[in-house]
């Protein structure tokens, strides 16, 4: 059974704070009945079954429907139509902060997205806003370091596929919770720029030319798009960001396996956002034995050298 996990951060949210008490509880149950993809049939008579069992002779539709759009009006969840032309949601940065577990969504992928207060009995009497099934659902980001959770248990069937998690100072015990992510909201812009297209097969290539001390990549599945459509989009589409990702895991002897402490590190751990934000940042990174006065040294010996080769 897995967790869906909130951050202590997301009781000073100022978007959670812009949400009545009884909408805020509604969000949270809705986060344990969406389906590993953060999708939920929208139906408001189907939510109010799963979200109240126990209280849905007084909770009525109406304060269903009312919730939902004003959960769509602080951008916390998206309506969509489905390829079926059904209405569903999804929660807005899910895929951020909350850990995939089945292989497939219950729900269909969105085919075009409701404006706010779009929610209808009749998916007909809505003006679609047609837009890209790639859409950026992932606009949000509130990643912090040692913080306490709170967890909420989600019925959810469960396909565990773990990633490894190592600790980049080798001195202290790797926590297999230390990197998980969790779903909380700020406010931030739109990203407006023009999708451009996930070069699948280019960072895929990219990786088995610079991560030769990895295990290569021979097949690009379903779940490797997901999870590279995120970091692709995370990083601002821009392959120069993958390439250096690569690169400074390859010459990082933990990352590599080279140091003998760790050889985990593949292709799939290194597409998993959070995981690239610290290699990115250099968590991963050799640690330079020589002190920097040595340098200053064999800089200027290197110096008096040439110098003297270069002599009359």
């Amino acid at each position: 059974m897995p967790n869906r996990i909130l951050k202590e951060s997301i009781v000073t949210s100022d978007t959670i704070n812009e949400l009545t008490p009884e909408e805020e509880v509604f969000f949270y149950r809705l986060l344990v009945v969406c389906d590993d993809y953060g999708r939920m049939d929208a139906r408001p008579s189907i939510l109010r079954a799963k979200c109240f069992p126990l209280k849905i002779d007084s909770v009525k539709e109406e304060d269903i429907k009312a919730w939902i759009n004003k959960l769509v009006k602080v951008g916390l969840i998206k309506l969509y139509i489905g390829s079926d032309n059904k209405q569903y949601l999804q929660v807005v940065t899910w895929d951020k902060h909350q850990q995939v577990r089945a292989k497939k969504s219950k729900y269909p992928e969105p085919v075009s997205f409701l404006p706010a207060d779009g929610l209808k009995e009749q998916a007909n009497d809505v003006k679609l806003q047609s837009i890209d099934t790639q859409v950026q659902l992932d606009k949000e980001d509130m990643i912090s370091n040692d913080i306490n959770c709170y967890q909420m248990n989600a019925y959810v069937p469960e396909n565990p596929n773990p990633n490894p998690n190592p600790n980049p100072n080798p001195n202290t015990n790797p926590n297999p919770n230390s990197n998980i992510e969790i779903y909380s909201q700020q406010d931030e812009p739109v990203d407006s720029r023009p999708q451009t297209p996930t070069p699948y097969k280019q960072i895929v290539d990219l990786y088995n030319s610079i991560c030769i001390s990895m295990p290569k990549v021979e097949q690009l599945t379903d779940k490797r798009k997901k999870h590279i459509r995120v970091l692709w989009t995370n990083l601002g589409r821009d392959i120069s960001k993958i390439q250096e990702l690569f690169e400074r895991a390859e010459a990082s002897d933990f990352l590599s396996g080279r140091s003998g402490k760790w050889t985990g590190c593949n292709f799939d751990w290194l597409i998993i956002y959070n995981n690239a934000v610290k290699v990115l940042e250099g968590a991963y990174d050799n640690k330079d034995s020589k002190p920097k006065s040595f340098d200053m040294l064999e800089r200027l010996y290197r110096e008096a050298v040439a110098e003297q080769g270069s002599g009359p």
